[in-house]
Formats: structure tokens, sequence, C-alpha cells
């Protein structure tokens, strides 16, 4: 199926009233999303030696298997599925950046939850 143009609100729960508007992702951006992390976590480990880095990696393996929203750069899935909202600013780069934690980390998981990325072991097998 060709996502472009597939859209879905939702309203903020920590803010009545308020609504994000998102778009479907493409598998590459999917891709870049996933790369982007991967590069990060690689370059904050690569500072580490030996024993500790084969032990944080053992970690970060354990605690990304449960949630397949740790395996993508927020930011970067943020910015290519925002695409329209109520505050009075306009959607750009500069003011998906501006947002609170809240409603960033609400809005990573309800692109993650509703899109549901296939992860690695899906893809192998399907």
């Amino acid at each position: 199926m060709i996502v472009t143009g597939q859209t879905w609100e939702a309203e903020i729960p920590h803010e009545p009233g308020e609504k994000i508007t998102f778009r479907r992702l493409s598998w590459k951006e999917w891709d870049k999303a996933l790369e982007a992390k991967q590069a990060s976590s690689l370059e904050n480990l690569s500072k580490i030696s030996g024993d500790v880095f084969k032990a944080l990696k053992d970690v970060e393996s354990a605690g990304t298997q449960g949630n397949p929203g740790d395996k993508f750069d927020k930011g970067i899935v943020l910015e290519a599925s925002i695409v329209g909202w109520t505050y009075p600013e306009k959607v750009n780069r500069d003011t998906i950046n501006a947002l609170d934690d809240a409603t960033a980390d609400w809005a990573y998981q309800e692109i993650v939850k509703t899109l549901k990325p296939r992860m690695d072991t899906e893809q192998k097998n399907g």
C-alpha cells in the first residue's frame, strides 16, 4: 500500500481540547529513524570499553525487546509524522522540537502504537 496522504488525529490526553494530526510513515522513514537510533547508541557505547560495553549492550538489547518504540529516533519520527495540530504555531521542525517532554513522549508513543512498525523478527518472518 502507498502511505501518502494517510493521516489520523488524536487528542492530547494531558491537554484537553488540543489535538495533533499525524501521517503514516513510509518504510524508508522508519529505516532512517532506526538507523539514526542505532548510530547514536553505537556512538555512546563506543566511548566505553570492554566488559562495561558488553554489559550495557546486553542491558540495552533486553530493554528494547519489550518496547518497539525504543528502537527509533524520536525526533526523526516526530518530525516525519506530525503534520498538524490545534496550537496557534505552525508545524515545522522548530515547533516540533519545542514541544514539552510530556507531549513529545505521548506523540511518539501514539505514532509507534498506532503504526506498529515491523520489527526485525517480523521482517524476517513476514
